[in-house]
C-alpha cells in the first residue's frame, strides 16, 4: 500500500527549484572549478552547455535535477551565464525544456562532472536503518524525510524519487516501532502493562495523544530506570515491582 507523506502541493514544491537562493547556497553550489568549467564548455550547444552547469549546481544544492530548469532563481542564473561566458538574455527558457533522452544525458553529464551517483540498494537500506533510529525519537514522517535528503546529498548520492523514500519512511518506522517492542519486552509484564494502558487511557481523557515519537520516549526512559535498578524483576513472582515509578510503588524491593 503506498505511503503518502507528503500534499500533492508540498510534492510539487519538492520536485522544482525554491524561488529564492541565499548568498552562502549561491557560492557554494553554483561556483565552478576551472577544470569543470573545461568539461562543460565541451558540452555542445549553449543551452546545453547551460542545462548542464544548472545540473551541476542543482544536485549540490538540492540532490536533484527538478525537469523546469527555467525556474532556477535568477541568480543563479546569472552567475551561470558569468561563468560560461554568455549573455543570460541569450538562454531562450524553452530552449532548456529538453526532450526525455537530452535531459537524460544532461543529467548523466551533470552528474559526472559533480562527481554524483545513482542511488544503490545498498544505499537504501544503510538510510533505512539510520532512520529507523531516528524514528525511535521525536522525529515525525516528515522530518524523517526532510532528514534523508540532506543525508544523501553529502554522500554526493542522487536524491531517488519521493514515492522511493516515502515507502523506505515508512519501512523505517515500522522498523523502529519493532524495536521499541523489542526493548520494552523484558520489563513488560502484565502489571506494568496495565498500568502503561492506564496511562495512554488517562492521556486520551486528557485530550492528549501519544504517537510512536511518543512510545519511542516512554520505551528509552523504562530502558533507563532497568538500567538504574529503579525497575527491577522479582523472578518469583514473574513481575515487575517500579520504584517511584507506575507500579508497586509501596511495595518492597528485594
Amino acid at each position: 500500500m503506498p505511503i503518502e507523506i507528503l500534499t500533492s502541493t508540498q510534492r510539487a514544491e519538492w520536485e522544482r527549484f525554491p524561488e529564492e537562493i541565499d548568498e552562502a547556497a549561491l557560492t557554494a553550489f553554483f561556483s565552478f572549478a576551472d577544470d569543470e568549467l573545461v568539461q562543460i564548455a565541451a558540452r555542445r550547444g549553449v543551452h546545453g552547455r547551460f542545462a548542464i552547469a544548472v545540473g551541476v549546481g542543482a544536485l549540490r544544492w538540492l540532490g536533484f535535477v527538478p525537469a523546469a530548469l527555467e525556474e532556477l532563481p535568477e541568480p543563479a542564473a546569472a552567475l551561470i551565464a558569468s561563468q560560461l561566458d554568455v549573455e543570460l538574455s541569450a538562454i531562450a527558457p524553452a530552449r532548456l525544456h529538453a526532450a526525455r533522452r537530452a535531459r537524460g544525458e544532461h543529467v548523466a553529464q551533470a552528474m559526472a562532472i559533480g562527481a554524483f551517483r545513482p542511488c544503490r540498494d545498498s544505499d537504501l537500506d544503510a538510510l533505512r536503518a539510520w532512520l529507523a533510529d531516528r524514528a525511535l525519537g521525536h522525529d515525525g514522517p516528515l522530518a524523517l524525510l526532510r532528514g534523508a535528503v540532506d543525508r544523501l546529498r553529502p554522500e554526493q548520492v542522487i536524491r531517488p524519487g519521493l514515492t522511493v523514500l516515502e515507502r523506505l519512511v515508512g519501512a523505517a518506522r515500522s522498523d523502529g516501532e519493532q524495536e521499541i517492542h523489542r526493548r520494552i519486552a523484558p520489563v513488560l509484564t502484565p502489571g506494568l502493562d496495565a498500568a502503561l494502558d492506564e496511562q495512554a487511557w488517562s492521556h486520551r481523557r486528557q485530550g492528549r495523544h501519544i504517537d510512536q515519537a511518543g512510545v519511542g520516549a516512554e520505551a528509552e526512559h523504562l530502558a533507563e530506570e532497568v538500567g538504574q535498578g529503579l525497575l527491577v524483576a522479582d523472578a518469583e513472582a514473574g513481575d515487575r515491582r517500579v520504584v517511584g515509578g507506575l507500579v508497586g510503588a509501596d511495595q518492597a524491593v528485594a
